[in-house]
């Protein structure tokens, strides 16, 4: 089973949670006409107050030919309080079917309060092994010594990422850290 087609709800309610999040999993091919009816309803296995659970780009993280489902959060009071960010990996494949909660928790490497981890999310092959790395900026986190410049983090993929795995690399701007008519240049990271 591939993913075709999915779609966020940010505001949605799950398990008496306001504001989590949720994202639903459509079947592609021709039953993806009309009012189709979701497959699958993913969300955070402990939902947060305005978590606010989205949806990146489907790609396999895991190596095995079927797409996963990245989930950014980056309004979620996760780790340190406000709006520090998590990122969420559902894994595709048969067991993608009626309520299911994330495979893996991608977490800022020092979070800090606003830092909005997970600002923005893709996936790439970074290390020329044929698995894609998942990559996840914070459009607002503050590196130690520094003011909020941003920065991004890429995990491996394939059979490492479980649970919460440890970034292997950590990117943020070079010193001394840009300015633009005196306000930092707050959104380093990815780009759509």
């Amino acid at each position: 089973q591939r993913v075709r087609r999915h779609q966020e709800d940010r505001r949605a309610t799950d398990r008496g949670v306001v504001g989590s999040g949720v994202v639903h999993v459509f079947a592609g091919g021709p039953s993806l006409t009309g009012n189709a009816v979701s497959i699958a309803r993913l969300g955070m296995s402990t939902p947060k107050f305005l978590g606010r659970l989205g949806v990146g780009p489907p790609v396999d993280v895991w190596g095995d030919g079927i797409a996963d489902v990245l989930a950014p959060a980056p309004s979620l009071n996760h780790l340190r309080g406000t709006q520090d960010g998590a990122a969420f990996v559902f894994f595709g494949g048969k067991a993608l079917r009626g309520a299911v909660t994330e495979s893996v928790v991608l977490q800022d490497v020092h979070p800090n309060a606003g830092g909005r981890f997970a600002s923005s999310i893709d996936a790439a092959d970074l290390d020329g092994d044929g698995v894609r790395e998942v990559v996840c900026s914070s459009e607002r986190d503050r590196i130690p010594g520094s003011t909020r410049i941003g920065s991004m983090q890429a995990f491996r993929g394939g059979a490492s990422l479980q649970g919460a795995p440890a970034p292997f690399a950590f990117l943020h701007p070079p010193k001394p850290y840009l300015r633009f008519k005196g306000l930092e240049a707050r959104s380093f990271g990815l780009r759509d």
